[in-house]
Formats: structure tokens, C-alpha cells, sequence
């Protein structure tokens, strides 16, 4: 993957919650959040670095 350089140094800096998608042609920040059911069964969310 060649991620311009802003994309590659933001993504140590991204917030809880927001994930760079990536596909062949385009690249898209996204944010996730769980659903209160999803919370409930599996915990609060955890980073992983």
C-alpha cells in the first residue's frame, strides 16, 4: 500500500474509533461505534496500536 505521506504520519494520531479503509483505489476514514447490544455482549473497545 502507498499511502501518501499526511495519511501515513496521521494514523498514529487517529482517535478512538476511527479506522483508515483502504481498497485497491481509494482510501476512506471511518468511524466505528458499537451499538449498546454490541457493548453490552463484548465489553467497551480497546485500541490496538
Amino acid at each position: 500500500m502507498h499511502l501518501p505521506r499526511p495519511e501515513t504520519e496521521a494514523l498514529s494520531t487517529l482517535a478512538d474509533g476511527v479506522t483508515l479503509c483502504c481498497t485497491a483505489r481509494d482510501r476512506q476514514f471511518v468511524i466505528a461505534q458499537a451499538a449498546d447490544a454490541e457493548t453490552g455482549l463484548l465489553g467497551s473497545a480497546h485500541r490496538m496500536d
